[in-house]
C-alpha cells in the first residue's frame, strides 16, 4: 500500500488531535476529582 503525502498529513492531524484531546480530558478529570 502506497502512502501519499496527503495521507501522511491526515494521519498527523488525527494523531495531534487525539493527543490534545487526551491531554484535555486528563486535565478535566483531574480538575473535577
Amino acid at each position: 500500500m502506497h502512502m501519499t503525502a496527503n495521507d501522511y498529513s491526515q494521519w498527523t492531524l488525527v494523531l495531534v488531535l487525539s493527543v490534545i484531546t487526551s491531554k484535555y480530558l486528563e486535565t478535566y478529570v483531574l480538575w473535577f476529582e
